[in-house]
């Protein structure tokens, strides 16, 4: 099925100039330096900014998707945990997915889905550039995505958060070690040293 009937698409929030930092406010604006396609946002470093417009700003939801709209890699990042109190934008440089008919697809399906080799093929066609490539939301619109039953897609979708919690375990042991074999070589310098 394509995409344009499941989905309403739009730019994060258009900011004049630089986004500026300011402690203390409920609002939150999620940069590229924020979002990570295995562990999703690190709300731990997401800016407070005073968020203006001529427009009423469209505030992220839980399970919301963010998707790169330039870049060297194009991903799918699934809005979780939005810290209670706050309200939350995307920066421009993201396009803000979510969907829109529940009864056909679920977001972390469709999230899934962002993150896989069809799709990837698919940008690596669709996307315009040589050194920053980047997409438009016409053309991210005309893809075509495999509906199997919600059932089924739930399925995918709890294997794909395990293969990510395995994958971010092992990346923390493979850290650990790294960690652990640098110490001991300072522990052999200094001890030889003296």
């Amino acid at each position: 099925m394509n995409i344009k009937n499941l989905i309403d698409i739009h730019l994060g929030h258009p900011f004049r100039g630089k986004i500026k930092e300011s402690p203390g406010l409920d609002t939150l604006v999620i940069q590229f330096k924020n979002v990570d396609p295995e562990y999703g946002v690190d709300w731990s470093d997401v800016t407070s900014s005073e968020v203006k417009g001529r427009f009423e700003p469209k505030w992220l939801e839980e399970k919301d998707l963010l998707f790169p709209n330039k870049g060297s890699t194009f991903f799918s990042a699934l809005v979780k945990g939005i810290p209670k109190g706050k309200k939350v934008v995307a920066s421009p440089h993201f396009f803000v997915i979510r969907c829109t008919n529940k009864q056909l697809i679920l977001p972390e399906y469709l999230n899934w889905y962002l993150n896989q080799a069809p799709a990837q093929a698919f940008y690596n066609q669709s996307a315009s550039g040589t050194i920053v490539k980047s997409i438009t939301k016409t053309r991210l619109l005309e893809m075509d995505i495999p509906l199997p039953p919600l059932v089924e897609q739930k399925t995918i979708a709890e294997l794909y958060k395990t293969t990510q919690q395995h994958t971010q375990a092992l990346q923390q042991q493979i850290s650990n070690n790294q960690n652990l074999m640098g110490q001991l070589a300072y522990d052999i310098k200094r001890r030889l040293a003296e």
